[in-house]
């Protein structure tokens, strides 16, 4: 597959200061003062019409599985009455059945910061996620303190792995909440298929080939997730640590006005391609992947993982690691970030966050651990084996045969268990069988039983009933029933 290149406009750049963003936009060569003034008039325009579907757009997005779509807000659950749903416009609560809906988007959310001095990410063996703080760990259980839940005890033989966090861990962008401080530009080389990123709730959303880039301040070791969903060919670049805020033309960069050096990272439908781009230097390409897992799906969690000072860019799609570049070029020298949309279909992009990197990675095992005793795996990629006694937040303790080994904590990149249990899914008689994505990144499955008052009253399979904070969802999905059994 060819490698995407990207494009500026052959023309000179004129910066307009829009009342809420920055817009590149063609300077002509013999443009009347009249339509000039027009341009100008209708920018303003569309500044405040933006500014206004702002504040009235309704936050909530319901999807129903006969692909129906409504905006407006979930207000109320339970099983005998269903969904209550209000927008601004109507008179009362519209109620919806359950088994008719597909997703409801919840709009924006904060992430939550995890308090203890052990925080953890959890894997279970269903595949949920869930970040907390741990409590204790006991010989058949983990006590855990959950952002989402609360305290909760998971029985043992439910955990999949434990990745160690941080706690000093600087958050330094989280979510898109508007287009205060992102500059926007088309993409030239697009031609009559040129166009911009718009904003809506918690996302930007891009038709045609377009450019969004902010100098976030990257740390030297960052962490930047998003949520990405696509229709028709998925084809981005990203930027990263890059002082430019509008495209470079790889083709043509040294006619560009001086930028730093940065890397570009290509995420396509079967490949994913890093290059180092230096003005004064050739492109040097940093290795290509396929990557056939974006060509069976239209939407994918994307984590990077970058370091200035070790000269690495980590890519995770899902959790799973696809790629890990380690090179000796010069060090990227910006500290800003551009998301260039390609074309080839529409493209969403929500839910960012960029924070500052300790170097673990927490990715999803390609294979699960088998055997009787757990397995730590190091940040070197050591992998040690052993039954795991303790945890506390210096170290944790392995019993190899009789023998004990202690691992300081830091080492600690994430802690495989097996056997693994995943708890059967009963028929669901009091509720509705559902997943939702969190504010943090995480996902759980439960059976939701009422939506009240901001609170969400839910099961989860195995570990049981808890109150659950809907503000701490971003997206809720109701799945279908199992089966039941008997004739």
């Amino acid at each position: 597959m060819m490698r995407a290149q990207l494009h500026s406009r052959e023309q000179k750049l004129e910066n307009v200061q829009h009342p809420t963003f920055n817009v590149q936009r063609r300077k002509g060569k013999s443009v009347s003062w009249k339509v000039g003034a027009l341009l100008c008039v209708a920018m303003v325009w569309m500044g405040a019409a933006l500014q206004a579907a702002e504040v009235v757009m309704e936050p909530n997005l319901l999807t129903l599985k006969n692909g129906d779509v409504l905006r407006g807000k979930m207000v109320s659950f339970d099983p005998g009455s269903g969904l209550g749903w209000t927008r601004s416009d109507s008179i009362g609560t519209m109620r919806f059945e359950a088994a008719k809906v597909q997703t409801i988007e919840l709009g924006p959310v904060k992430s939550v910061a995890v308090s203890g001095t052990m925080p953890a990410r959890l894997r279970l063996a269903n595949g949920d996620t869930l970040d907390g703080n741990i409590v204790a760990l006991e010989t058949n259980a983990l006590k855990f303190d959950s952002v989402c839940a609360g305290p909760i005890t998971i029985p043992r033989e439910l955990l999949r792995s434990i990745s160690p966090q941080s706690a000093d861990l600087k958050t330094v962008f989280d979510g898109i909440t508007g287009t205060n401080g992102w500059t926007f530009a088309d993409v030239t080389s697009a031609g009559e298929d040129a166009g911009y990123w718009s904003y809506q709730p918690g996302a930007f959303v891009a038709t045609k080939s377009a450019s969004v880039a902010r100098d976030l301040k990257l740390p030297d070791q960052v962490t930047m997730e998003f949520d990405v969903s696509w229709r028709g060919t998925l084809n981005l670049a990203i930027a990263v640590y890059t002082d430019s805020l509008t495209p470079i033309s790889l083709r043509a960069k040294e006619d560009e006005p001086p930028f730093a050096a940065f890397y570009s990272l290509q995420i396509n439908t079967h490949s994913v391609n890093l290059l180092y781009v230096s003005q004064p230097e050739p492109l040097r390409n940093l290795g290509q992947i396929i990557a056939p897992i974006l060509g069976q799906k239209n939407e994918a969690h994307i984590t990077i993982h970058a370091s200035k000072e070790r000269r690495v860019l980590t890519l995770l799609i899902d959790g799973v690691l696809v790629k890990e570049w380690s090179s000796g070029v010069p060090a990227a020298q910006g500290s800003g970030v551009r998301f260039v949309h390609q074309g080839q279909g529409s493209i969403q992009m929500s839910n960012l966050r960029v924070r500052e990197w300790d170097g673990r990675l927490d990715e999803v095992s390609p294979t699960a651990h088998v055997g009787p005793d757990e397995a730590v795996i190091t940040v070197s990629g050591e992998k040690l084996v052993g039954k795991l006694e303790s945890y506390d937040p210096a170290e944790l303790q392995l019993l190899t045969g009789q023998t004990p080994f202690k691992v300081g904590l830091k080492r600690v990149q994430r802690i495989e268990f097996s056997p693994v249990k995943v708890p059967a899914t009963a028929p669901v008689s009091n509720g509705r069988l559902a997943r939702a994505k969190l504010a943090n990144g995480g996902v759980i499955t439960f059976v939701l039983r009422s939506w009240k008052d901001g609170q969400a009253t839910v099961v989860l399979p195995g570990i049981g009933e808890v109150l659950i904070k809907t503000e701490l969802l971003q997206q809720l999905e109701f799945l279908d029933e199992p089966a039941k059994s008997g004739g």
